[in-house]
């Protein structure tokens, strides 16, 4: 029977350098998750905000992010400290190409390498914390979204709080008898059962990041779970069937059922997949629209992917080149565009290699880095919400906690191998 959620020993991490250290990582990330929840309430009850309020949190937090780094600096950290320091210099060249200095282009990637750090100077214990922290916290909120809508609606004005932060109009909220955020409630039903109610959004106001959530827990539910204890993993598991019900994500169902599947075969599976995902969710996405015979763009999975491979075949050399950052927000509705055309297709092609190229050997580290291509390659086909600090943050600090705990294992039985040389005879 194990005692505590983990054991010092195999992959399972260490003990936290400081307590203190311990627990600021943790609210740095429950705050990056949640913050957007707390200033949607005090734009509802205190003060209307504008889009700086949110500007200023954001940077709040990643400086907070780089203080605990530098706090608990190793040298894993150099690697990424190098690719932060390239995806400036390549943000610097192309606003002066573009005569563009727009700061989100930047913001976009940095919290890559500063979150899979912040990972790597932290250990699986915190994450453990973090996340079963944020599955209460997420699954009581819901269920007050889910139980008093209309007081809910009220304390949390979703719509006021995205028109007066993010520049939306109120015409854009199709729904005039809601308050919720704008796909809270589609023309047609729903496609997964839930009590009749809308698509609850819980703290992250938004049932797309909801859904991304989920995706995010089955992969580490399917990549720690050997390493928690049994209860908790089953509290997780049905919690988060339930949170995909709510959150009715058409995406985040089918990507649910892909990682489980990878799950089940990760010991005959290369961690070198994860450098091709992007391609073999290309060809499927094509095949998923050839075959559903959507009009590309229209609001279904067919269409949305039909639209990210009508934007991907009208890019143009300068487009792949990253010199035309300025229709960069007319497609939002498809993460791999936008990005090629904010950072440049060699940028986006250098960073992936960088960031998958296969450095684990460990089946639990190895399948949650596939798990998490995989996420990638798949959302990004249909949104750039991949991109959103209220997931992007666990989901990188997730990613480096995994590498660092492979690389802690080999460093294990590098020193066993060198007692063991050093025994007589």
């Amino acid at each position: 029977m194990r005692s505590a959620p983990y054991d010092d020993i195999g992959w399972t991490g260490r003990q936290p350098h400081e307590a203190g250290a311990e627990w600021s990582t943790g609210a740095c990330l429950i705050w990056a998750v949640s913050f957007n929840f707390v200033l949607c309430f005090v734009d509802t009850n205190i003060a209307a905000l504008s889009p700086a309020a949110v500007i200023l949190a954001e940077i709040m937090t990643v400086g907070w992010a780089l203080t605990l780094i530098a706090l608990r600096w190793n040298r894993a950290c150099w690697p990424w400290l190098g690719l932060l320091f390239a995806l400036l210099v390549n943000w610097l060249v192309l606003s002066l190409l573009n005569q563009l200095a727009d700061p989100k282009l930047i913001r976009d990637v940095l919290l890559i390498p500063v979150f899979i750090m912040l990972g790597l100077v932290s250990n699986q214990r915190e994450l453990y914390r973090v996340v079963w922290t944020l599955q209460i916290l997420i699954f009581v909120v819901m269920c007050f979204e889910l139980i008093g809508t209309t007081s809910f609606a009220r304390v949390f004005n979703v719509q006021s709080f995205y028109v007066h932060t993010r520049g939306f109009e109120e015409s854009s909220f199709w729904n005039k008898s809601s308050d919720l955020f704008v796909s809270a409630t589609r023309p047609g039903e729903r496609n997964l059962p839930f009590f009749g109610a809308h698509r609850l959004s819980s703290i992250f106001l938004e049932p797309v990041s909801l859904g991304n959530w989920v995706i995010l827990l089955t992969i580490y539910v399917a990549g720690f779970g050997s390493a928690l204890p049994s209860s908790r993993r089953k509290l997780l598991a049905a919690s988060s069937l339930i949170l995909l019900l709510a959150c009715d994500g058409r995406l985040a169902f089918g990507l649910c059922l892909i990682v489980l599947a990878i799950a089940a075969f990760r010991n005959r599976l290369s961690p070198a997949l994860a450098v091709v995902a992007p391609v073999v969710a290309l060809l499927l996405g094509a095949m998923l629209a050839a075959v559903s015979n959507e009009q590309a763009g229209q609001d279904n999975l067919g269409g949305r992917v039909g639209l990210t491979l009508q934007l991907a075949a009208r890019l143009d050399v300068a487009d792949l080149l990253g010199l035309s950052q300025q229709m960069a927000y007319s497609s939002m509705d498809s993460g791999l565009v936008y990005l090629i055309l904010s950072q440049g297709l060699f940028g986006v092609l250098c960073v992936w290699l960088f960031v998958f190229w296969p450095r684990t050997t460990g089946a639990g580290p190895a399948f949650l880095v596939l798990g998490v291509a995989v996420y990638i390659s798949g959302t990004w086909l249909v949104s750039y919400s991949i991109l959103s600090i209220k997931t992007a943050a666990l989901l990188w600090h997730m990613f480096g906690v995994a590498i660092s705990a492979d690389e802690r294992q080999e460093a294990r039985v590098r020193g066993l191998d060198a007692r063991l040389v050093e025994l007589p005879g």
